[in-house]
């Protein structure tokens, strides 16, 4: 009996390292050039670009993070802390519905997501700011 199992131990663990082998190639996008790629939809084009995303993302919030300064370099001092916040959420929106656009979700509930969860930081980041005597404004 223990000869059995351990017979089917080794066969279930080849089975299964030949399983994993299988879907990492498929993640690696190896099988795209096989029929069976082809055959459920995998095709180059669709494959992910984690850089060009990660570039993409960077170059995006660089060049949105400027509204919020420029919107500090143009209001009166007394003004300074709601124009930035105002700003802020109003590039935050504009981002998530560039990404919900490009990424094919709904433009208003990616906004909206995006806005909801920036403005949340910066009320977290407020108050923890106001608990330890360093906020401004």
């Amino acid at each position: 009996m223990g000869e059995l199992v351990g017979e089917l131990l080794d066969r279930s663990e080849e089975v299964f390292g030949r399983f994993c082998r299988s879907v990492a190639h498929l993640l690696q996008g190896e099988i795209v050039n096989d029929g069976f790629g082809r055959h459920v939809g995998i095709e180059e084009a669709t494959l992910a670009r984690p850089m060009q995303a990660a570039w993409i993302s960077a170059a995006s919030f660089a060049s949105f993070a400027l509204i919020p300064i420029v919107a500090l370099l143009a209001v009166p001092s007394e003004w300074d802390i709601p124009a930035i916040a105002a700003c802020s959420l109003a590039s935050l929106a504009a981002l998530g519905a560039l990404g919900g656009h490009l990424g094919g979700a709904p433009v208003g509930r990616a906004a909206l997501r995006v806005t909801v969860g920036g403005g949340l930081a910066m009320v977290v980041t407020a108050v923890i700011g106001r608990l330890f005597g360093v906020a401004t404004g």
